[in-house]
């Protein structure tokens, strides 16, 4: 099983690719997005794969708790990012047949570790957010900018003895991409320290509060599964048409008719 961080992946590609322009309008994320789900297709020889996305009100849980929870995040206020997000969905429903799954009230996150935690297949999470480790285990791989990461990279890059044990050390360091506030002047490092000196008690607020904010419990409700279906005339003419990716007719053509 492959799933994607939707919003993840194609913010990174948005960003990543903004010089791609037709029209005016910058396409990147949409071209960058498509491509890596054909290439993973390719890759994985599975067509096992779900791209997920945050639900509406995904936040508010985590707000609640904590108010600042992943305020200040500028791209937010970008029309251009939101409106390609939809078009991109519509593509993957209506033209490439790629499930996609949502759960109002749950971000990404939750969703995906709900699949992770609730199947006996190998599962390997596309994303560049270092919350999922906290997933990693004899099942369960991160692909990050074209990189696997497993239970063997955690040890070698955090020295953690397991995902447990770095799902604390980040609960006490915080995480400044979204906006979450740990001890003052702990770093992960520091946090490991802490832990294996058995002074994290003194903490036990902290902890408490990052705890409900970061663990990736996989407890949801609501969740909407789309199958879509795949439609390769319309996906040729939309990409060579509409947005010129004249680039990935081969690669489409390969791929869908292997399936």
């Amino acid at each position: 099983m492959i799933l994607i961080d939707g919003n993840n992946q194609y913010i990174k590609l948005y960003s990543q690719m903004q010089h791609l322009e037709v029209n005016g309008r910058p396409v990147g994320g949409l071209f960058g997005f498509i491509r890596s789900v054909l290439y993973l297709i390719k890759k994985f020889d599975d067509n096992n794969l779900i791209v997920v996305w945050d639900g509406k009100n995904g936040k508010e849980h985590r707000r609640a708790v904590y108010s600042d929870y992943k305020k200040g995040r500028t791209y937010s206020q970008d029309g251009n990012l939101w409106t390609l997000k939809a078009e991109l969905q519509e593509i993957l429903q209506c033209c490439m047949g790629v499930k996609q799954a949502v759960a109002d009230n749950y971000e990404a996150d939750d969703v995906i570790a709900y699949f992770a935690k609730n199947t006996d297949d190998t599962v390997v999470i596309v994303s560049s957010d270092k919350d999922f480790w906290q997933l990693l285990s004899n099942k369960v791989c991160i692909l990050s900018q074209n990189k696997i990461v497993d239970v063997a990279v955690l040890k070698e890059e955090t020295g953690c003895n397991s995902p447990e044990e770095y799902l604390l050390c980040k609960v006490l360091a915080g995480d400044s991409s979204d906006n979450i506030k740990g001890v003052e002047r702990v770093g992960l490092k520091t946090a490991l320290k802490i832990i294996r000196s058995g002074s994290a008690d003194k903490y036990k607020d902290i902890i408490d509060r990052n705890l409900v904010l970061m663990k990736l419990s996989g407890d949801i409700e609501g969740l909407r599964i789309t199958d879509g279906y795949r439609d390769l005339d319309k996906f040729m003419r939309i990409c060579v048409e509409k947005y010129q990716f004249k680039s990935l007719t081969e690669l489409v053509v390969e791929i869908f008719d292997r399936l």
